[in-house]
Parts: C-alpha cells; structure tokens; sequence
C-alpha cells in the first residue's frame, strides 16, 4: 500500500458526513530540501489529537498510542521516501494531511 492509498483512503472511511469532500492537490513547495507536497483534505470530523500525539512523537506508550495502524503505515511509507506528513485542522473543520517529499538529485550524466 502506498502512502497516498493509505491517506485517501483514511479521509475517505473516517471523513464523517454524509456529503463528504476529499480533495487531493499536488505541487510544488519552497520548503527547503523539499521538492513536492501532496495534500489531502477532507471536511469530516478531524483526526483527534490522542491519534496524532503518537505519530508525530514516533512512538507509543502505555498512556499515549493510537486505535489502529492506518496512520502508522502513512508515516512508514512516507519515512521510506525521506519525505515528511503534516497533518492541521482547517478552521471549517476536517484534516488537511500534506506529504513532503524530497528534492531528488538528477541522474548524473555519464
């Protein structure tokens, strides 16, 4: 499974409404050391922080781990591709998830 499988996929199954909105954009980003972003926003509910606290921790805890694995494949997946995954909360309500994936070297002339 890829990474954007496993994020529109996510939005997809846990968006909440009935009319649920997923959008997917890609482009390119100033970020330094970063060529691409990929985003996914979706209007449902949002991810609640106690999900999120572990991922963007990189480990669980007794006291502090998520309900499934979903996010987790995301963040290997994404971790596989040196790239990094933001997730925010828009202020209409949803998530916004964005993977940022690496400048890639061009192939050296031979």
């Amino acid at each position: 499974m890829s990474a954007l499988d496993e994020l529109v996929g996510n939005a997809a199954e846990h968006g909440g409404t009935a009319h649920l909105e997923v959008s997917v954009t890609v482009e390119s980003t100033e970020r330094i050391g970063y060529e691409r972003q990929v985003a996914v926003e979706d209007d449902g509910s949002g991810i609640p922080p106690s999900e999120l606290a572990p991922i963007r921790a990189g480990q669980e805890t007794d006291l502090s781990h998520s309900t499934g694995l979903g996010l987790w494949k995301l963040k290997w997946c994404v971790d596989r591709l040196d790239g990094e995954v933001e997730f925010e909360r828009p202020q209409g309500g949803g998530t916004r998830a964005r993977i940022l994936l690496p400048t890639l070297e061009p192939p050296a002339s031979a």
